[in-house]
C-alpha cells in the first residue's frame, strides 16, 4: 500500500517475502529497513498475520530538485538529500540545484554541501512551486531564482519557512515578471525591487 514510485515487485523482494513462505521467523524488523532503503521509500511498516498474511505499508519521499549529473542526466532529491531517480531530460515541476552536480546513484545520499539547497527547496510554498526555476549558493548567499528571470533572497535557511512565506504573500500581488530582487532576509519587512518600467 502507498507506493506510486515504487513497485509492489520491488517492495515484496526488499521485503524477502513470497507467498507460501513460513512467517513464524519473519524478521519485520528487519524488512522494514530494507525496504525503507529503496530509493522512493520514506518508512515502511510490515505487519504479519498468523493465517500466513503479510501487509506492507509505504509512505513515499516527495522529489523537491533536481541536479545536473556528470553525464548530462538529472538526479531528483528529496529535501533531505536522498537521491531518488535519475531521469533523462531536465525535470520542469521541481527547482534546480545550480552550481553543483552529482553522480550519486538513486538511494545514495547526497553531500552536506546540497543540503541547504535543498532544505530551500522543499520549503517553497506550492502556490509559489511553478514559479520557481532553481535554487543557487549557499549559507547567507541563499538565492531563489524565478522562472521569469528575478530573484529571491534569502539570506541563510533559518526561518526558511516564513522567508518563503513572504515571498509568496508578494508574489499573490505582484507579477513575477516584475520582480527583479525580493528580498525577504527579514521576513516580517521583505524588500522589493521591481523591474524598471513594470508597474
Amino acid at each position: 500500500e502507498g507506493t506510486e514510485r515504487t513497485s509492489a515487485e520491488a517492495v515484496a523482494e526488499a521485503a524477502d517475502v513470497a507467498p507460501g513462505d513460513p512467517l513464524a521467523w519473519f524478521d519485520t524488523a528487519a524488512a522494514e529497513a530494507a525496504v525503507e532503503a529503496l530509493p522512493w521509500v520514506d518508512e515502511a511498516t510490515i505487519q504479519r498475520a498468523w493465517s500466513g498474511s503479510v501487509t506492507v505499508e509505504v509512505t513515499e519521499r516527495v522529489a523537491v530538485a533536481a541536479l545536473a549529473t556528470a553525464d548530462g542526466a538529472w538526479s531528483l532529491a528529496d529535501g533531505e538529500g536522498r537521491v531518488l531517480a535519475t531521469v533523462d531530460a531536465e525535470p520542469t515541476d521541481v527547482a534546480r540545484v545550480e552550481g553543483v552536480t552529482t553522480s550519486a546513484p538513486p538511494g545514495a545520499q547526497l553531500d552536506d554541501e546540497v543540503l541547504e539547497a535543498l532544505e530551500v527547496a522543499a520549503a517553497v510554498p506550492s502556490g509559489i512551486r511553478a514559479e520557481v526555476a532553481a535554487v543557487q549558493g549557499s549559507g547567507a548567499a541563499l538565492v531563489v531564482v524565478l522562472r521569469a528571470g528575478g530573484e529571491i533572497v534569502l539570506g541563510g535557511v533559518d526561518e526558511v519557512d516564513a522567508k518563503l512565506d513572504a515571498a509568496a504573500a508578494v508574489l499573490a500581488n505582484v507579477s513575477p515578471a516584475c520582480v527583479d530582487r525580493l528580498d525577504v532576509t527579514l521576513p516580517a519587512a521583505p524588500a522589493l525591487v521591481r523591474v524598471p518600467g513594470c508597474g
